[in-house]
């Protein structure tokens, strides 16, 4: 055991790099996640991911005729990149792999997916999605929640206009059970829609637009547009859409292209009998930030929808005021009419 435990140590340590020079009384620890994969993250994948059905899609979907000039796709794990980090002061070890590539990630951003050790086996413990095409980096931060390290999620690449960049593509807090997306307003209770999207809803929206002649033009890059970094940036989230735990999903394409004086077009899916299917759709004021209310009212069993949205003078704390309903632009209701999500229109007696 303690051989063991020294192998980790020496692991760890050779994965760790110095922390940033102006983050280093907060940075316990910062990683490149690298490829090929690590015996111990090779055994992550190739265990975990079998057993999962969100995580299967990642390991069956063989693109390598797609990409042919691509390397990484010719292997079955040659889509992966990942390191080892200590998650708490108590050395219990945490892996964070992102699936880079081979027709995972674009628009919607590359999946990332935390797993924690406890007890000798690894399990799945978080997951969001993180900027494409970049040298990604994940800094441990020394403050803690429920005894876990914060997790700060970055890339970093040599631009030709600004040289080297470090950036950072938000953080992550362990909220008892799982890693999730850090808010700077724990308690906001409204929904906000995360981008880049998750996993999960990365791979909705793949499967989902792609069968939709409409939606499938949001996949690919209009002529007009120089490059595929133009491509429309899509905003999204889960939520309950019914007493019964039904789910709903709502999508917002946000792009020079598609949005403009009438607002961006904005989706909305439920989940019946594990198939998602399109519900309703109408336009929001485009913005940096949306927001969803689920609101106690149903019609026809379904949750009434309040939309949210906030401009360019948004400031991330904006929210956590008193006065958020006039701070923000609310965008109106939806209605579930029976058939699909429309828009409330008092007057019509609903």
């Amino acid at each position: 055991m303690n051989v063991y435990r020294a192998l980790v140590a020496v692991m760890i340590g050779v994965a760790l790099l110095p922390a940033h020079a102006t983050a280093t009384d907060e940075v316990l620890h910062r990683v490149r996640l690298v490829a090929p994969l690590s015996p111990m993250l090779r055994d992550i994948v190739t265990d975990e991911f079998p057993k999962d059905p969100a995580l299967q899609p990642y390991l069956d979907r063989d693109v390598s005729d797609l990409y042919p000039n691509d390397k990484r796709c010719r292997k079955p794990l040659g889509k992966f990149k990942g390191s080892i980090v200590p998650l708490n002061r108590n050395g219990d070890l945490g892996a964070i792999i992102v699936v880079d590539g081979c027709g995972w990630g674009g628009t919607a951003g590359n999946p990332l997916l935390v797993f924690l050790k406890q007890d000798g086996k690894w399990r799945r413990a978080g997951e969001t999605s993180i900027a494409s095409d970049f040298v990604y980096i994940v800094n441990v931060l020394r403050t803690t929640d429920h005894g876990y390290y914060r997790l700060d999620l970055g890339w970093e690449r040599d631009c030709e206009a600004h040289g080297h960049v470090i950036d950072t593509d938000g953080i992550m807090v362990w909220k008892g059970k799982t890693y999730e997306r850090l808010y700077p307003c724990p308690e906001y209770d409204h929904a906000v829609l995360e981008a880049p999207l998750s996993p999960a809803l990365h791979l909705m929206v793949m499967a989902e637009f792609a069968k939709d002649p409409q939606l499938k033009e949001y996949l690919v890059p209009k002529k007009r547009e120089p490059t595929p970094d133009h491509l429309p940036r899509l905003f999204g989230t889960t939520f309950r859409a019914a007493k019964t735990g039904e789910r709903g999903a709502v999508i917002v394409v946000n792009s020079d292209v598609w949005c403009g004086f009438a607002g961006c077009p904005l989706y909305i899916f439920l989940e019946r009998d594990g198939r998602w299917s399109r519900a309703g759709d109408t336009r929001i004021t485009r913005g940096v930030f949306y927001a969803i209310n689920v609101l106690e009212k149903t019609d026809h069993g379904l949750y009434r929808l309040d939309f949210y949205s906030r401009d360019a003078d948004f400031s991330p704390d904006f929210y956590c005021a008193d006065e958020y309903e006039v701070t923000t632009d609310d965008e109106g209701t939806m209605v579930w009419t029976g058939q699909s999500y429309e828009r409330f229109q008092p007057c019509f007696g609903r």
